[in-house]
């Protein structure tokens, strides 16, 4: 929450003004939903499924980690807070089995609670180097959309552009460098994904 600049909150909470953090906290809060008993018992099932397959692991995973439903309005795609996997109704609703919906959220769980050796590690993975924290430069930053799974820019990875090997870290920002709550452009047409 602390990493969302004034677009990220207004583009989430689809007003163009007066959108504070504690705003932004009120909004989001409003977006939780009950559970439905057979949803409930799905992704035990599910839990049930993955839970052997990380216990032969050993995994610095929280002791508890919390499912939240919500109306998708905060964020339109499965996302993290801390120990919390948040699932919009709508993406609930058209997955074929919890697994798949829960497993790439609980690596992002993990990586935020590993140890920094072995967050590097699952990043190396990937292909990724740990770099420091890096800022956006000042004409992108209110142009930012801050991914709530990795909001910080902490490791580079090297590709290959124009035969010359470049160090470079994906960014989201918009493709515009204002919001407009009358135009009901959807989320992700907003989204540009870059190389910084």
């Amino acid at each position: 929450t602390n990493q969302l600049s004034p677009f990220d909150r207004a583009i989430r909470m689809k007003r163009k003004e007066n959108h504070t953090e504690p705003d932004f906290l009120s909004y989001v809060s409003q977006q939780a939903l009950e559970w439905k008993q057979t949803e409930v018992d799905w992704f035990r099932e599910a839990i049930k499924r993955i839970q052997p397959k990380l216990a032969s692991l050993t995994l610095p995973l929280p002791e508890r980690i919390l499912l939240i439903k919500t109306t998708g309005q905060d964020e339109p795609a499965p996302y993290t807070r801390q120990n919390a996997i948040i699932l919009p109704k709508n993406v609930i609703a058209s997955a074929r089995k919890p697994d798949g919906l829960l497993a790439p959220e609980l690596f992002h769980v993990l990586s935020r609670n590993a140890p920094p050796m072995l967050r590097s590690k699952l990043y190396g993975i990937l292909g990724f180097t740990p770099c420091g924290k890096i800022e956006l430069p000042k004409s992108l930053q209110s142009r930012r959309i801050t991914n709530p799974d990795s909001p910080s820019y902490d490791h580079f990875i090297q590709v290959r552009h124009q035969d010359q090997e470049k160090a470079v870290i994906p960014i989201l920002i918009s493709k515009t460098s204002d919001y407009d709550p009358n135009s009901n452009t959807p989320f992700f047409s907003y989204l540009a994904q870059r190389l910084l």
